[in-house]
Parts: C-alpha cells; sequence; structure tokens
C-alpha cells in the first residue's frame, strides 16, 4: 500500500476564524476524495484502488491523505508495466495539479471556451484549437478533461466554493523529500471549471456467453482481473459472489492460462463521440485449469475447479 498527503486550503473571511459552514466543507472535502478516485480509474483503470481520508490540522487548512492500494506481487507488477504500468499517487496528483501539462494548467488555458478544433498527432497527442489559439496536450489529460465525472468534482471541490462571497481562493500543495507543487486558484477563475455539458447514451447492454483465459488475478474485490478474450486482453470486473467467495476461502486455484467460460454483461457507451466498452462477469459457469483438456460446448451450472 503506497500513501501520500497533500493540503487543500479554502481561504477568506469564511474561514479566518477557523470555522466553515459545514454545508459548504463536507461536500466540498468528498468532492476531492471523488476527484481522485474518478481520475485514478480514468488513469489505471481497475489495477488500482484509491482511498481519501481526511483530517484539520490549522485554522482554514485541511490535509487529505490518500492512499493507492496496490497488493500486487512483483510478477504481477511486471505484467502491469508491460501493459502500460499502474500510476502512483504522485503521477496522478501532478496530472491534476501539476504546474506543466496538467488538468488544471489546460483548464485554465481554455478558460471555458468552447474548442473549435482537434486533431491527433502522430506522436499521440491531441492539438486543440480555441479562439485562434492552438495547444497540444497528451490524450490522457485531454480524456480528463472531457470526463463528465472529474469535471463534476472540480466543480464541487473548486468552483462551487469559490462562488461563495467569503471564500477567495483555493489553496492546494503537496511537499515530500523530493518534490513540491503549490497551486492557488482564485475566485476570478472560478468559472473557468464550469462542468462540460455531456452527451451519452448507451450502445450495447446485453449479457453474453463468454470464454477466457485468466492472465491476472486480483485479490481485492472491486478490482478487475486481466483476462484474454482470444483477440484482447481486457480489464475483466467479477461480480459472481459465489464464485468470489469460493477465491476468497482457497477452494479455488489458479494458474496463467486458466479457462473460464463466463455470463458476461457488456456495456457499451458513446460520450461525446468517445466510445467505451466494459465487461462485468455476472456468473462463471465454468473454471479448467490450464493443464486440463477445455470441454467448450459443456455450458452446465456446475463450476470446475
Amino acid at each position: 500500500m503506497k500513501r501520500t498527503a497533500f493540503n487543500i486550503a479554502y481561504t477568506g473571511p469564511a474561514v479566518d476564524s477557523g470555522t466553515m459552514d459545514v454545508t459548504i466543507l463536507a461536500p466540498a472535502l468528498f468532492a476531492i476524495g471523488k476527484l481522485f478516485e474518478s481520475v485514478n480509474e480514468v488513469v489505471n483503470e481497475d489495477r488500482a484502488t484509491m482511498k481519501v481520508h481526511v483530517k484539520a490540522t490549522d485554522m482554514g487548512s485541511f490535509s487529505v491523505e490518500l492512499q493507492l492500494l496496490q497488493d500486487l506481487s512483483d510478477h504481477i507488477l511486471n505484467l502491469f508495466k508491460a501493459a502500460g504500468g499502474v500510476a502512483g499517487l504522485y503521477t496522478i496528483f501532478k496530472l491534476i495539479f501539476g504546474k506543466r501539462a496538467s488538468l488544471l494548467t489546460l483548464i485554465r488555458w481554455i478558460k471555458n471556451k468552447n474548442i473549435d478544433k482537434e486533431e491527433s498527432l502522430p506522436n499521440g497527442n491531441i492539438r486543440i484549437t480555441v479562439e485562434g489559439r492552438t495547444e497540444d496536450v497528451s490524450e490522457l489529460v485531454y480524456n480528463l478533461y472531457k470526463n463528465a465525472e472529474v469535471r463534476r468534482n472540480l466543480d464541487d471541490s473548486i468552483r462551487k466554493p469559490l462562488l461563495i462571497e467569503d471564500i477567495d481562493k483555493v489553496k492546494i500543495h503537496h511537499k515530500d523529500q523530493k518534490r513540491e507543487i503549490t497551486q492557488e486558484i482564485t475566485k476570478e477563475e472560478a468559472e473557468y471549471f464550469t462542468p462540460l455539458e455531456q452527451s451519452e447514451h448507451v450502445v450495447i447492454d446485453e449479457v453474453r456467453k463468454i470464454g477466457y483465459t485468466v492472465q491476472v488475478v486480483s485479490f481485492i474485490r472491486g478490482n478487475s482481473w486481466r483476462l484474454y478474450d482470444g483477440s484482447t486482453l481486457l480489464y475483466v470486473k467479477i461480480e459472481d459472489s459465489d464464485f468470489l467467495e469460493r477465491v476468497d476461502k482457497g477452494e479455488i486455484s489458479f494458474r496463467k492460462d486458466d479457462f473460464l467460460l463466463c455470463d458476461v454483461r457488456v456495456m457499451q457507451m458513446l460520450v461525446n463521440d468517445r466510445l467505451t466498452t466494459k465487461h462485468f462477469v455476472q456468473k462463471v459457469i465454468k473454471h479448467e485449469q490450464a493443464a486440463q483438456q477445455l470441454g467448450l460446448f459443456d455450458t452446465s451450472d456446475d463450476l470446475k475447479s
């Protein structure tokens, strides 16, 4: 388990006395936690989960402790590195609040204006044009900018508190032995954090019978497994509680390339012209270890392990 800490301070007459209306503070701090969780989901998908703990420090300042859970063996970490790696806490913090090439710098550059044009570049970056100005940003930062949940959480934690008359600034500070980041967001910048209008609709939402081979098993409830469907390595959430209980009890053991036949909910969404697909295993029908002969046409409900 990794952990780091940063301070967030809402400053102004509303907090100069060391007090702050709980109806303002509680939603803002909750949104800060959800912000990091939503960014972590975009960046790491389901390879790691994040928890947020909050404790009060000085007047008007709140130290937020974030814990990124990585209960992974060296072998699994190497697999993740080969597939793009797991971004740690500092990387996620820098993606949101860094001085350069971050979500915050992009929001400040766009200034809540309409994007006139976006162009994919050969190096993987995105070139965006706003009122005749152009800027190249990473695809990841641009995806964060367009993510509805990320923008809602920024709205609740940054813009809405700044709209209150007696709150002037939001200060964010992180420091460890090697690095330090400090950002101040003023009341004049509040409108930059207005959530985007989102267009989304469900393209596919259906249950299919799909066979996978197991590549990486996660023993953290809620995390996805790394499964191969014959053409693509996928992060798949296992929702079969009976199967997971047997795994927790050690009644089922796994080898790489074990076969799973499953009832899978496939959900495909089109959000602002961006297609996303998620797989949820509702029931594991069959489990056969890699060394065994697979009976591909036997769809009995009895689990084999």
